[in-house]
């Protein structure tokens, strides 16, 4: 796999790139052929979806809902975006108290500078309460996109870019939509 430039940094870009390699081997496809495709690959809608690039804020959304799929995504986010301070926005695909109780809760956050988990998340943020330093339950939409603009605020006063990755099984009810439209007016 050497030969193939990945489109798309992190280990399950790099695992599905692969997979992708050997199918289309399998199937007969020419090498060069894969590589022109890869060339062409931007992603996929809502898996690491690039929502605004500027010079020190990053806006992904990310369909991550599983502590593992998390782990993946704020590893891509780390690769992608590096020396950029993380901001996890994240509700959980599954909020029922089995789901809640995955062991993978306590690890998959480690790459987050912050974690902000709003109004659906409340039963994750009881399970997490204490476990990570800058973990936050939000009840208020417009109270999340405060706090963005905040963490905005301390990464430009540090010089340092901010990724922030609205992590969900669903949609942020225009949250990620808000956050763009103040992200962009206040500069």
């Amino acid at each position: 796999f050497k030969d193939f430039s990945m489109p798309l940094k992190g280990d399950i870009w790099r695992q599905n790139a692969s997979a992708a390699i050997v199918l289309g081997k399998h199937l007969g496809i020419d090498s060069e052929l894969i590589k022109e495709a890869f060339s062409n690959f931007s992603g996929v809608r809502r898996r690491q979806e690039v929502r605004l690039n500027t010079k020190n804020i990053a806006i992904i959304d990310d369909n991550a809902h599983t502590p593992t799929k998390v782990t993946g995504a704020l590893q891509a986010i780390s690769e992608t975006y590096p020396g950029y301070s993380i901001c996890a926005i994240y509700e959980p695909g599954n909020r029922t108290e089995v789901s809640l109780k995955q062991e993978g809760y306590k690890s998959c956050f480690n790459r987050a500078d912050n974690i902000i988990l709003p109004r659906p998340s409340l039963g994750l943020a009881k399970k997490l309460n204490g476990h990570y330093k800058n973990c936050q339950y939000i009840e208020d939409d417009n109270e999340v996109v405060l706090m963005i603009e905040k963490i905005t605020d301390k990464g430009r006063l540090n010089k340092k870019g901010v990724a922030f990755v609205f992590m969900s099984q669903k949609g942020f009810r225009g949250m990620i939509e808000e956050t763009i439209k103040q992200l962009t007016t206040d500069n």
